[in-house]
């Protein structure tokens, strides 16, 4: 479990049975005693207890206006067949080569997920998620911000709102729900989409498709199976 409070977080799998863990922190404040007084309040915690093995990062409140964090950088080498959990607000968040699954929890972040082999459960605001080259079920929830998958196979739930989805080069059963454009392109499987608001464009899909949209139109190419468009 890898919990940030702010700033980027960076997680990487390796085939070592422990933890790596770099830690950066640059504060900006009126002198140096008052950076000072700030940073000897930061915290890096890791404990295990039955559950699992628990990383967390704590700032305290910026009461002085003059203060602020100018970089808040944690980057964590985990073994790669445990199954990982990620927080993170206000920053960015990316996953690499990890095979035993990931829960992530995250808003205000950017979120770029590559080579993650299990199942993951990504929910984010604000700020896009990315997802490649991975395998498993993918369930992914996000607003307000794009939702982008890229050469997965898996079966996909995806949910967002008043923003972009799209999924190329997929296979899977895929599920989208939103309200604003989705995209779908050169995918193996069958494709179920209930949409508002925005396009939809369904190009070279070997599945059956099954699309309903409302107010703006769809557009479709290509489909090597049965189609069902409501509009």
């Amino acid at each position: 479990f890898v919990s940030s409070e702010i700033g980027d977080l960076r997680v990487l799998g390796w085939d070592e049975g422990q933890l790596q863990v770099k830690f950066e922190v640059s504060i900006a404040a009126r002198n140096e005693r008052s950076a000072k007084d700030f940073t000897d309040d930061i915290q890096l915690k890791l404990f295990s207890n039955d559950n699992g093995v628990y990383l967390k990062t704590h700032f305290p409140s910026l009461k002085d206006p003059k203060r602020r964090v100018v970089l808040s950088r944690v980057t964590v080498k985990v073994p790669m067949n445990n199954k990982l959990t990620c927080e993170n607000a206000f920053g960015t968040i990316s996953v690499l080569g990890v095979e035993g699954g990931l829960r992530l929890n995250s808003s205000y972040c950017d979120v770029t997920l590559d080579e993650i082999y299990g199942d993951i459960e990504a929910a984010n605001k604000m700020n896009p998620i990315r997802i490649t080259n991975s395998t498993g079920n993918i369930n992914v929830k996000n607003s307000l911000a794009a939702i982008i998958i890229e050469e997965c196979e898996a079966d996909l739930d995806i949910e967002n709102s008043y923003s972009t989805v799209e999924l190329r080069d997929c296979e899977g059963t895929a599920t989208i729900r939103n309200s604003g454009q989705v995209v779908v392109r050169d995918h193996i499987g069958e494709v179920n989409i209930e949409n508002s608001n925005g396009t939809i464009q369904v190009v070279e899909l070997n599945g059956d498709l099954r699309a309903l949209n409302a107010y703006k139109p769809l557009f479709v190419q290509e489909v090597d199976g049965s189609v069902d468009l409501t509009n």
